[in-house]
């Protein structure tokens, strides 16, 4: 049975946020070349309404994280493939959360190979050979992979030393949690959207939407985590972490795509009465969730359904102020609105 979570995995999305906080404006420029090479116009898409919820959930984890050492692994890996081998590597770390020092009890040399050869014996030019899992097969698997030099020696000695890699990467986690929760925060309300598509989209003929559409192998313990750290979607070690953003960045193959799909939303948007009439009275002030529905006469959850559509779409952006969260106009929002209906009608 396919286990679907409808929450993001804290730990994964750490250790990812913790990656991409100190190289951010590199990640968003490989996205981009991403884009391009798939024949998408990667610099349009990457400055759409999308990837602003991407900058603001990096932003402020950054505010709020402990940066690691220097000397810490993750500065020391500089190019992709060798991050997402060490993201691999550290993917099911959540069980280790809740007793670290059993976890370390129990850590043993033959668990370390059989995860790291999870992921190497995918991007060796070697032979795969099937069911291997000693340290020379890792070595050989390791020093024939498309990573830097200098980082096939990092996941040689981490093989060999893994408590000292284990007892740092725990430490890290338990010091950047709450950094974390805070840039969930930040974006909670297109987060909320987002993940209620996430489990709409996948719910429905899972086999189907997962197996087929994303290419891999049947497995019937397959757990499914939602990730916002990664736009794109990938296997990693025995979890599958989809993007949120995956189906919006392939919507389109063109900027008039992309256009067309923001105006949808936004129209869709003002297209019920009670978001209107609530856009107009935040036209007249800035209000808080409670106000607003007073002011509407809705329910709280009426209410915060509304705000989530008119967040995503763009119209309407949220600012913490005296302890509360204010919903604002987005006037560059409703600039963007004239401009689209101008690009397509005028």
């Amino acid at each position: 049975m396919i286990h679907i979570k409808q929450k993001l995995d804290p730990i994964f999305e750490t250790y990812a946020l913790l990656f991409l906080a100190h190289q951010k404006e590199h990640y968003f420029h490989m996205i981009e070349d991403s884009l391009n090479n798939l024949g998408l116009q990667g610099e349009e898409i990457v400055k759409s309404n999308l990837f602003t919820i991407l900058r603001q959930y990096l932003d402020a984890f950054a505010k709020h994280w402990m940066a690691p050492d220097q000397s810490s692994i993750i500065y020391k890996l500089k190019e992709e493939r060798s991050m997402i081998a060490l993201l691999d590597f550290v993917s099911d770390l959540s069980k280790a959360m809740d007793s670290p020092k059993l976890f370390l009890a129990n850590l043993t040399e033959s668990h370390v190979i059989e995860k790291l050869i999870s992921y190497f014996s995918r991007i060796t030019t070697r032979k795969v050979v099937e069911g291997a899992s000693d340290f020379d097969t890792l070595f050989n698997y390791i020093m024939d992979s498309e990573i830097d030099d200098a980082a096939k020696w990092i996941f040689v000695s981490l093989a060999k030393n893994p408590k000292d890699f284990f007892e740092e990467m725990i430490l890290i986690a338990q010091e950047n949690i709450g950094a974390f929760e805070k840039a969930v925060q930040q974006v909670k309300p297109e987060l909320d959207v987002l993940l209620q598509e996430f489990v709409s989209h996948l719910e429905e003929n899972k086999e189907e939407n997962v197996f087929k559409k994303l290419n891999i192998s049947f497995r019937a313990d397959l757990v499914i985590y939602p990730t916002l750290a990664l736009c794109g979607s990938s296997l990693f070690y025995h979890n599958f972490y989809y993007g949120l953003f995956h189906d919006q960045l392939l919507l389109g193959n063109d900027v008039s795509s992309s256009n067309k799909n923001d105006l949808l939303v936004k129209t869709k948007a003002l297209s019920d009465k009670s978001k209107l009439e609530i856009l107009l009275s935040l036209r007249e002030k800035p209000k808080y969730s409670l106000e607003l529905s007073e002011a509407m006469s809705l329910s709280p959850s009426t209410t915060s359904h509304h705000m989530n559509l008119l967040v995503l779409s763009g119209l309407v952006n949220v600012k913490k102020e005296r302890g509360k969260s204010y919903y604002h106009v987005n006037e560059e929002g409703i600039q963007k609105l004239k401009d689209e209906i101008d690009y397509f009608f005028a």
